[in-house]
């Protein structure tokens, strides 16, 4: 049976990254990059057995609600952070159960050393409503500060990384092994069977038939029997 995780990524296109940091040369935001995120743990997670929800929709009263009608065994909401533009980290926050604190660390000591950023903590709160409502673990991992011009150009150009390493947390925790993603391999080019290279040896050429018979019979005749006569037009 196939563990289930529900994933309720941010969805406020309003908490904006920093200017300079672009997208496919675009300014970009909360809900873009969340979304990103939410789509490449979604890909992680199926590949490595689990169910997944990937809730893009609704609020966040409408995601508790379906995460625990599901239910889900995880509640994951991925968020990034903001505050004055100077700060960055990683800071997960987590419902104060010993299961919410494991799979919050887990997710902490993978993402943290990653980012650029030095403030970086696991949080426990009872104040946020997807941790507290949710009937099953929970977590809130703010990836990074999208403020902080650094942090922000680091969270686009690594989405893909942080949801693998989001992803082998959690696996540890359920205690699921880990499947990396298909790596192309580039393998010599299959040997091409050519066609046998016959050689053949002229020995004489005739214009009277007659003659080349003839001839044929000495050659045959010298010890080669499979010598023979054939007819090229001039």
């Amino acid at each position: 049976m196939a563990y289930k995780v529900f994933i309720s990524p941010e969805d406020r296109a309003g908490n904006v990254y920093a200017g300079t940091a672009l997208w496919n040369g675009k300014t970009t935001n909360e809900k873009e990059q969340m979304g990103r995120l939410a789509d490449d743990l979604e890909m992680a997670l199926k590949r490595c057995g689990f169910e997944v929800i990937n809730a893009q929709y609704g609020d966040m009263y409408d995601r508790v609600r379906d995460s625990n009608a599901w239910p889900a065994d995880l509640h994951v909401a991925p968020h990034t952070n903001g505050f004055d533009g100077t700060v960055a980290g990683t800071r997960v926050h987590c419902y104060p159960s010993e299961k919410s604190r494991l799979i919050g660390r887990l997710i902490q000591e993978r993402i943290a050393p990653l980012s650029p950023g030095t403030s970086d903590r696991l949080v426990e709160s009872t104040n946020l409503y997807e941790l507290r409502s949710t009937h099953m673990p929970a977590v809130l991992p703010e990836f990074g500060f999208h403020d902080n011009p650094e942090e922000a150009q680091w969270l686009i150009d690594n989405m893909e990384t942080i949801a693998e390493e989001t992803a082998q947390a959690v696996c540890e925790y359920f205690d699921v092994p880990y499947i990396a993603p298909e790596k192309q391999i580039d393998l010599p080019p299959e040997p091409v069977e050519l066609p046998e290279v016959l050689y053949r040896v002229q020995v004489g050429a005739f214009r009277i038939r007659e003659n080349a018979e003839a001839y044929l019979e000495k050659v045959q005749n010298a010890g080669f029997p499979e010598a023979f006569v054939t007819e090229v037009k001039s």
